[in-house]
């Protein structure tokens, strides 16, 4: 069954990734891309997966939810939304730690720092949730790394590069900006796979 669902979810991605990234806000996008996740969060729950893995697969569903709606409002809970999976993420990961490379912990850190810079006087009144979510995906990366998983370093920073490109889609390319014909694809691209990998690192791996 676990099987079926997977078939599904992965027809659900390809199908939004194909037929909805680029287009704008529908009752069919908006199901289409909850569906893509939720039926991941389903298969941890049947799989008996780590707790907080389902919640942060059914916290992904609900912020694409969100997020496949336009406006100010639902893009913050949107926010909100992915900012819990990625808290519950990191516990996960941080109960599996390894230790990684000091090296490695700076780059994210510095990363994270140089978003800040950039973003903080583009958000507007969004400046402070964006500054929180980038600390909390900073803290993903770090315990990432720390798992000495390859498959969940993978996700981690597909996830981190997702959340970058809407971030810069959002607040950084002006409206005609050419490459909006594109990153639509690579943020979705990006974010379901992390999505399925964190699933299958966590449950198989």
């Amino acid at each position: 069954m676990n099987n079926v669902l997977g078939l599904i979810a992965l027809t659900c991605a390809v199908t939004f990734l194909l037929r909805y990234s680029d287009k704008p806000p529908s009752t069919a996008k908006s199901v289409v891309k909850t569906v893509s996740v939720l039926l991941l969060a389903i298969i941890s729950w049947r799989a008996a997966g780590p707790l907080a893995l389902t919640a942060a697969l059914g916290c992904g569903a609900l912020g694409d939810l969100f997020l496949s709606r336009a406006g100010a409002r639902q893009f913050l809970w949107g926010l909100v939304s992915f900012a819990v999976a990625h808290l519950l993420y990191a516990k996960l990961m941080f109960s599996s730690a390894q230790g990684g490379t000091w090296l490695t912990y700076l780059i994210l850190i510095g990363f994270g720092a140089v978003m800040a810079a950039i973003l903080a006087p583009k958000a507007g009144e969004l400046r402070w949730p964006v500054l929180a979510y980038i600390c909390i995906i900073v803290v993903m990366g770090v315990a990432a790394v720390g798992t000495g998983k390859g498959v969940i370093i993978i996700a981690a920073f597909a996830f981190i590069g997702s959340d970058t490109l809407i971030a810069v889609e959002k607040f950084l390319l002006p409206p005609q900006s050419p490459a909006l014909k594109f990153t639509p694809f690579a943020v979705w691209a990006l974010y379901w796979a992390a999505q399925a990998l964190f699933l299958y690192g966590f449950l198989v791996v």
